[in-house]
């Protein structure tokens, strides 16, 4: 009985030390795995201040009486030739009350480029223009119906510039609903190949309106080598309830729909896997998103993503070392209680400064209806 009492233990003891064996190998694991779905953020927190209006009758751009902009929202930033373009939604003209609907409302343009060589945004942005008419008013660049219910209006989510064309990617809004909520029968792109002074559809690249890419932030290959010669696009559906989504497109190839392809995850190496069906598409972040901005910050090494989360209605950021992820944990960049009536935020790589510890970008606000450069200034862990 002795003896077989002391092989029980001997057994006993040798499933022990497996298991505990076994429970260390997991918990390591888990610790990697667990770091490399949340990485370690290198921002530790952003302090946020208003530098200047772009556009209103109160910018130093005087747009209404210059360019009869009373107000107009959004502002995503691209670049051809050294020349930044400031892309803006609904526009309204001289006269018209703010925001939308409160009042009567003149020369309504679903759309306005603006576009300026101020690479300063410390005192704000000088506009050297828009592209405008032949009175040299702002006009309008990609049509609408303006009826209520089909192509209400269409608005620019981003703007990039290839080979000496330039591209808007925009969203055709049937209908607003409650707020960070609308209705697109479709998404598609506009080309100029002639800097802006006219533009055509480019009819192949449409989207479904129920698309995960109606919304599109867009990030040119020269940004970073690990795009080699793709152009990266983050998407979201109508409103600012989606989670984001991930497309590529070789730049030589931008107009062919067949070229796009669609981020589906990484393998067991974490580099990243690709398909030429949108339905394969994976989200890179379950979140409540619209109106997204993604650049590389390259003095801190991390891709840096902003977005307006619909359920909080704050502006948030994330931080990554890949442009697909994976990302750390959410965090408030500008928060509704400080400035009433914010969204859509976006940045641009040039205006990163003071070695990345200093971002500007540009917001909107909704009860002034215009949109203001803002300052970020970075808080390192």
């Amino acid at each position: 009985m002795l003896k077989k009492m002391t092989t029980m233990q001997k057994s006993a003891s040798l499933i022990g030390i497996i298991v505990l064996v076994v429970g260390i190998y997991l918990f390591m694991n888990l610790q990697n795995s667990t770091s490399k779905d949340s990485p370690k953020a290198k921002i530790k927190d952003i302090e946020v201040t208003e530098i200047a209006a772009i556009t209103g009758q109160d910018s130093m751009n005087k747009t209404e009486e210059q360019y009869d902009i009373a107000g107009t929202d959004l502002g995503s930033i691209f670049d051809m030739d050294g020349t930044f373009y400031y892309v803006f939604g609904d526009t309204f003209g001289s006269g018209s009350a703010v925001p939308p609907g409160t009042g009567p409302s003149t020369n309504w343009r679903s759309n306005t480029v603006g576009f300026s060589k101020d690479m300063d945004p410390t005192d704000g942005i000088e506009l050297d223009g828009f592209l405008a008419d032949e009175n040299g008013m702002a006009k309008e660049l990609i049509p609408s119906k303006k009826t209520q219910g089909y192509h209400l209006t269409s608005i620019p989510t981003y703007g990039v510039a290839v080979d000496g064309s330039m591209y808007l990617y925009y969203m055709a809004v049937d209908a607003w609903g409650d707020p960070g909520v609308w209705v697109t029968s479709y998404s598609g792109v506009y080309k100029s190949n002639d800097a802006g002074e006219t533009w055509a559809p480019v009819e192949e690249l449409t989207w479904e309106g129920d698309s995960n890419f109606t919304q599109v932030a867009i990030v040119k290959p020269e940004q970073n080598e690990v795009l080699g010669d793709d152009i990266y696009f983050y998407g979201v559906k109508a409103g600012r309830y989606s989670p984001i989504q991930l497309m590529k497109v070789n730049k030589d190839k931008i107009e062919d729909k067949n070229s796009y392809q669609y981020f589906t995850g990484t393998d067991a190496n974490g580099h990243p896997q690709w398909s030429s069906e949108e339905k394969e598409a994976k989200s890179i972040l379950e979140t409540t998103a619209g109106e997204l901005s993604v650049v590389w910050n390259s003095d801190l090494e991390r891709w840096i993503m902003t977005y307006i989360n619909g359920e909080t209605t704050n502006i948030d950021f994330v931080e990554a070392e890949n442009p697909w992820g994976p990302w750390t944990e959410p965090k408030v960049m500008v928060a509704q209680k400080d400035f009433p009536g914010l969204y859509g935020s976006y940045m641009h790589p040039s205006f990163i400064k003071n070695e990345g510890k200093t971002m500007y970008f540009t917001m909107s606000r909704w009860g002034t209806y215009n949109s203001y450069m803002m300052k970020a200034e970075l808080e390192l862990e």
